[in-house]
């Protein structure tokens, strides 16, 4: 009985997998529609808030180092300087003693 069987495999075209594709053609499909909502999607929407974090990052330490510049500089002015930084808009430019002890 096996004498005169030859081995004929079948076509590629007739294997199962190849069966399932033609019966489902969007399958395909929904694989790259699954790879992006899973994995390309949130890495992207990851690195758009994390570049958006670095921009408010560097203002902020921008604000720092001006807010620092800004108080070394007032520290460095004299307490006389101080007080007539803060009566020279009223007209006053030389302030008496007892308002620098005052305002100080």
């Amino acid at each position: 009985m096996t004498v005169g069987y030859t081995y004929r495999p079948t076509a590629p075209s007739r294997g199962r997998t190849a069966r399932r594709e033609r019966v489902f053609p969007w399958v395909r499909l929904l694989r790259v529609i699954l790879v992006l909502v899973l994995a390309v999607i949130p890495w992207g929407w990851a690195l758009y808030n994390f570049a958006r974090w670095q921009g408010v990052l560097r203002a902020r330490e921008e604000a720092l180092r001006r807010h620092e510049r800004l108080l070394a500089e007032w520290n460095r002015l004299t307490t006389e300087e101080r007080v007539r930084k803060i009566v020279a808009p009223r007209g006053l430019f030389k302030p008496t003693e007892k308002e620098i002890l005052r305002l100080r």
